[in-house]
């Protein structure tokens, strides 16, 4: 995450972007997300290492923009995945792995008899990690410029509105 706290021109570009007319802001969050949004799938894109990762990360990925913040996300896509499940609330064990574990349970054969079975479960997804695969490495990498690219965006509208005013 980058902190504005420690960059007095952001604190000028926010300062700016509150005090601008209600029209002027809207232009501006939809310029910089259209502008953003490319970088920022393709930064994702860049980063898959197996098939899991695109139908569970990499869609459904968005920029939002606002007077406060640059919100890069990812995994927000509501549609399931074949097998039922929902990449917007199991988005996790892709991104940070899970570790490999055996699980005891029962099961009833088709005469009706019950018998234990045991299973590895987890091996089909990538290991434990303690930082992000797909999502944060791409966010680590692109974040900076896609808050830059705000920034230039911010500053090129307030210097057209301002040569606006002047003719």
């Amino acid at each position: 995450m980058l902190s504005v706290r420690g960059s007095r021109e952001l604190q000028a570009v926010l300062l700016a972007l509150r005090g601008a007319q209600r029209e002027v802001r809207n232009d501006i969050n939809k310029t910089a997300r259209q502008k953003a949004r490319p970088m920022w799938t393709e930064a994702l894109a860049a980063h898959i290492e197996n098939v899991h990762d695109e139908p569970m990360i990499v869609r459904g990925a968005s920029v939002a923009v606002g007077v406060r913040q640059v919100r890069l996300k990812a995994a927000q896509s509501r549609k399931p995945l074949r097998g039922g499940l929902d990449p917007a609330t199991n988005w996790a064990a892709d991104e940070f792995g899970t570790r490999n574990r055996q699980k005891t349970y029962t099961r009833t054969s088709t005469r009706g008899r019950r018998y234990e079975v045991t299973a590895w479960v987890g091996r089909s997804l990538p290991g434990r990690q303690k930082h992000g695969r797909v999502a944060m490495a791409a966010a680590s990498i692109v974040g900076t410029k896609i808050v830059g690219l705000w920034v230039r965006v911010v500053v090129d509208t307030f210097r057209a509105a301002a040569q606006d005013d002047r003719s």
